[in-house]
């Protein structure tokens, strides 16, 4: 289930981005008379700044998995996912992307490979 809540969020943060574009390339005489459905970026990355953010914790009872950079993750599958983004230069909070699987949707490095390619290449 959370698999497909991703792709629900996904499909909405693309619908916005979409809008914000319509926006943007609109002529500043037309902006005028636009009410905006949605706040303007500046203010949403304002916003969201503000956010407190709660990471998820690390099981102690389990094994250890440290990126090539020294990053503690929780599994295997995140070793590989931050071992191939570092490799490649991507850095979290700075631009990059992320995803989660679940136990009926699990994640391999051809699944981060080609998201990379389709999101961040």
């Amino acid at each position: 289930m959370r698999f497909w809540g991703f792709v629900v969020i996904l499909a909405e943060f693309v619908r916005v981005l979409s809008l914000r574009h319509k926006c943007m390339c609109m002529a500043d005489a037309r902006k005028k008379f636009v009410t905006p459905i949605i706040e303007p970026l500046e203010i949403y990355v304002e916003n969201w700044k503000k956010e407190i953010y709660e990471p998820m914790g690390i099981n102690e009872s389990v094994t250890e998995f440290f990126s090539n950079n020294g990053i503690r993750v929780r599994s295997k599958s995140e070793l590989i996912i931050v071992n191939m983004l570092e490799q490649s230069g991507y850095f979290l909070g700075k631009n990059m992307i992320m995803t989660f699987e679940t136990t009926q949707h699990s994640i391999s490095s051809n699944i981060i490979k080609a998201m990379i390619k389709e999101y961040l290449v």
